[in-house]
């Protein structure tokens, strides 16, 4: 004969739960305000369904772990009403526990043919239990090394009906616990192996007159009698009643299945977010509550980002497309913010930012003059003079002579020489003619003419040539456009002196604002590139001297381009090789996955550090000081 289909209801897990404490109780209290959650399980009727209906949870071992509450419904509709009541009281209960819901119409006759073969029934011993056993816990233990077949745990339960009261609900439940597998021949191994973890499964299942748990083998029994909720019909188990309290129906700490850490001291504004906010701000992803991925969608106000954003987070954590994201949706909302994309590490980076103007460093059209007169020349030239001497590791004599040899030149030609290397050049020729004692004059000039050989290569003079009119780049950034620069081919010596030449040429062109409010965004991926902290301690080392002022001049950067309307993004995998300002001052960070001792730059609570080492991928912390808030996020989806 041939059977009805049937709605079934599936509420399969996706993450596990945090580990369960119990609440303190307070003993001087009011006993009738107190509530103390000592016993959390998951033992209970999630729609106080009247007349009683019976709800199971199924775990399967089969190379990994699945878990998934189950039971019946009359139609799709109801199926999902019953299922989305269930998985909230489950979440509820069950604190950073997550599932996906399904309800499908399932054949009978199909859930009979495919059916396991062997079901075993575990009867619980009646009466009072003085230990209380961990079902779950003692499965996973017996069968979670069983390589060679897949084993099912069934757990079915419904609350017992008094027919003299049907309106109330009662404490009671009947309970039935099945294992089923499947087996070739019942003479194997296999099988004996496979009994002998039933025998530990039941073990120690004792009430207090020491009657243990009895282990049957079921005739008879099919998956579809379980989905259907018949077992307490007819079966042999029916006069057990349990409550909550006679077993633990929870789940163990070390479940094998994801878990979402807990951020519990948060602050995150979602929920008065209005359509113009909403324009004017920039999504990060959804925000983490207790533990579980929600619908809500968290946001960075755009005029915000003049005070900086940190994006920091182990290789292959998501950042490079989490930055990608960002900017892009900032390129569609903000179309008057200039935008430029200092890219000076990885190669092929531009195919995130395919809306950009593209610029390389051997392109003709790439110019960034060493000097650029702004509003004060004065001003202009302490700080080029500041920048070159930082960028060549000079020691801090040679500021005062790159400025006094500038000045030479203004003075003598009323301008400033065309190409780098002649100014260098000059540079050399002022030491000569202004010596200084035998050693430090030797000295001096040694390291100015390694210098000198370094950038004495035609194409950076071209790049660095001077002139009168702003490059056309440059230009069009100010008035909104999106560029992005690739200085991933360049030596590191090449490379910084360019970086510098363009943040000073920013310095000299743009002016203070009254208003909070972002004109213009500069953003740097890979950031260690340029603003690594030095390797060495050595004072006279070109690399410490070149990075120590670096961190100066960056510093000073970070604060006078905030009044400006000038925002840095710097993304990075290390802060901790960073210098201190770059994770230190900007207002806003995004935290993916770091370990120790990146971690400690960020908070001074344990959990919270401890937290930043185990976000998986594309999980992160936000910490917004320009609004007070701190909260867990998934980035959103991002498609190249």
């Amino acid at each position: 004969m041939t059977l009805a289909p049937f709605w079934q209801v599936l509420i399969n897990l996706t993450q596990a739960p945090e580990p369960f404490v119990p609440n303190p109780f307070d003993e001087n209290a009011l006993l009738e305000w107190q509530e103390p959650e000592n016993i959390r399980t998951f033992l209970f009727d999630p729609i106080n369904s009247n007349p009683p209906a019976s709800f199971g949870l199924k775990l399967v071992l089969d190379k990994k772990l699945q878990i998934t509450f189950f039971t019946k419904a009359q139609s799709q509709l109801e199926g999902i009403e019953i299922a989305q009541a269930w998985l909230s009281s489950l979440r509820y209960k069950f604190i950073g526990l997550d599932a996906e819901i399904e309800v499908k119409q399932n054949n009978p006759d199909e859930i009979k043919k495919n059916s396991l073969r062997k079901f075993y029934e575990i009867i619980l011993p009646t009466g009072l239990t003085p230990k209380r056993i961990n079902i779950i816990q003692k499965f996973i233990n017996a069968f979670y090394h069983n390589y060679e077949q897949t084993i099912k745990l069934y757990i079915i339960w419904q609350r017992v009906h008094d027919p003299k009261n049907p309106d109330k609900q009662s404490p009671l439940f009947h309970i039935r616990i099945f294992i089923a597998f499947n087996l070739k021949s019942e003479n194997s191994i296999l099988f004996s192996r496979i009994k002998g973890m039933l025998k530990f499964f039941s073990l120690d299942i004792l009430n207090d007159k020491n009657i243990g748990a009895k282990i049957i083998d079921v005739d008879n029994l099919t998956s579809l009698d379980l989905f259907n909720g018949h077992i307490f019909k007819n079966g042999n188990n029916t006069e057990n009643f349990f409550i909550k309290e006679d077993f633990n129906f929870d789940f163990p700490e070390d479940l094998p299945l994801p878990r979402i850490p807990i951020l519990y001291h948060e602050n995150v504004r979602y929920i008065d977010l209005d359509e113009e906010f909403i324009e004017n701000a920039i999504s990060v992803g959804n925000h983490i509550k207790n533990g579980v991925i929600t619908d809500h969608t968290t946001y960075i106000p755009i005029r915000k980002l003049a005070q900086d954003l940190a994006i920091f987070g182990k290789s292959g954590t998501g950042k490079t497309y989490f930055l990608a994201k960002f900017i892009n949706e900032l390129r569609r909302k903000s179309k008057s913010v200039g935008i430029l994309v200092l890219n000076v590490a990885k190669e092929s980076q531009e195919i995130f930012y395919k809306d950009f103007e593209i610029l390389r460093y051997s392109d003709d059209l790439f110019n960034v003059p060493y000097h650029f007169e702004g509003r004060s020349s004065e001003k202009s030239l302490q700080e080029t003079a500041t920048y070159i001497c930082a960028s060549l590791g000079l020691k801090n004599v040679f500021e005062k002579i790159i400025y006094r040899t500038m000045r030479t030149f203004l003075r003598i030609n009323g301008k400033l020489p065309d190409s780098f290397i002649e100014l260098l050049v000059g540079v050399e020729k002022y030491v000569q003619q202004n010596p200084y004692g035998n050693e430090t004059q030797s000295n001096l000039i040694q390291a100015l003419r390694n210098r000198i050989k370094v950038f004495d290569e035609k194409h950076i003079q071209n790049v660095m040539k001077t002139s009168d009119n702003l490059p056309k780049w440059i230009d069009g950034w100010l008035k909104g456009k999106k560029i992005f620069v690739d200085l991933s081919a360049c030596n590191k010596f090449t490379k910084l002196l360019i970086v510098n030449a363009i943040f000073q040429l920013i310095r000299s062109i743009t002016k203070d604002i009254e208003t909070e409010e972002l004109k213009h965004l500069i953003v740097i991926d890979e950031a260690h590139a340029i603003l690594e902290k030095p390797i060495t301690t050595n004072s006279d080392d070109a690399d410490f001297i070149m990075k120590e002022q670096m961190t100066k001049i960056f510093s000073e950067l970070l604060k006078e381009y905030r009044s400006r309307g000038v925002g840095f993004i710097i993304a990075d995998q290390s802060p901790k090789r960073l210098f201190d300002d770059v994770s230190s001052q900007p207002s806003i960070k995004i935290i993916f996955r770091v370990d120790y001792p990146n971690n400690i730059l960020f908070s001074e609570d344990i959990k919270e550090r401890q937290l930043l080492t185990q976000l998986s991928n594309r999980l992160a912390l936000v910490i917004n000081g320009a609004t007070g808030e701190k909260y867990l996020i998934k980035t959103s989806d991002f498609q190249i």
